[in-house]
C-alpha cells in the first residue's frame, strides 16, 4: 500500500538469438526473459531510460534486445 509503481513504455521487447541451432533449439523460452533493474531508477528524476537485460545465457549464443532501452515512469499505487 503506498508504494511506487512502475510504467514501461514500451511494454514489450524483442529478443534475438544467434548462434548453433542446437543451443538456440535446446534453450526453454523460460530462460529468456527481459527485465529492468528499477533498482538504478531514481523516482525524483521522473521518468527516465533504462537498459533492458536478460539473465545470463549460455555463451555461444549472441543476443539482440529491441529497443535496448526502455522509458520507465513512476506510478503511485
Amino acid at each position: 500500500v503506498g508504494g511506487m509503481g512502475y510504467e514501461l513504455r514500451p511494454s514489450r521487447v524483442d529478443v534475438l538469438l544467434v548462434g548453433p541451432r542446437s543451443s538456440v533449439e535446446d534453450l526453454p523460452a523460460r530462460r529468456v526473459i527481459p527485465f529492468v533493474d528499477v533498482g538504478a531508477f531514481d523516482p525524483a528524476l521522473g521518468a527516465q531510460q533504462l537498459r533492458v537485460e536478460l539473465q545470463p545465457l549460455p555463451e555461444d549464443l549472441t543476443v539482440t534486445v529491441e529497443p535496448s532501452q526502455i522509458l520507465v515512469l513512476p506510478v503511485a499505487e
